[in-house]
């Protein structure tokens, strides 16, 4: 059941670490690509987590190389370390025609806007 058109799934690392068994699942029926931004945090929570000083624990995760799992599952994978690099290793994993992972890896300290009104 594939498609002839491919899947992109951007997330981050704490989203991946929620659905790591979607990459078998993907790779299972041909689902193209997931890129992640993996800056080792749950960094969507941080302001959740600021009540809360010095537990950086509550979501910081250990550095886990998240393109050698999909490798290991049978997908194509790329690990990038520097911004001028996603757009190649991007076409490479839409090329491969594989199920794929884009790991990119990013900044701790970079925290999008919230979304939500408080």
């Amino acid at each position: 059941m594939s498609s002839d058109r491919p899947v992109i799934c951007f997330t981050g690392d704490g989203g991946l670490w929620y659905h790591l068994s979607e990459l078998e699942t993907a790779a299972r029926f041909g689902i193209n690509a997931i890129i992640v931004l993996n800056n080792n945090s749950l960094n969507q929570m941080t302001r959740e987590y600021e009540r809360y000083p010095g537990e950086e624990d509550l979501w910081h995760f250990s550095k886990v190389n998240f393109s050698k799992i999909a490798e290991n599952m049978g997908c194509f994978s790329a690990r990038v370390t520097e911004p001028k690099k996603i757009r190649e290793s991007l076409e490479e994993a839409l090329e491969s025609g594989r199920p794929a992972l884009v790991e990119v890896i990013s900044d701790i300290k970079a925290i999008a806007p919230s979304p939500w009104w408080r």
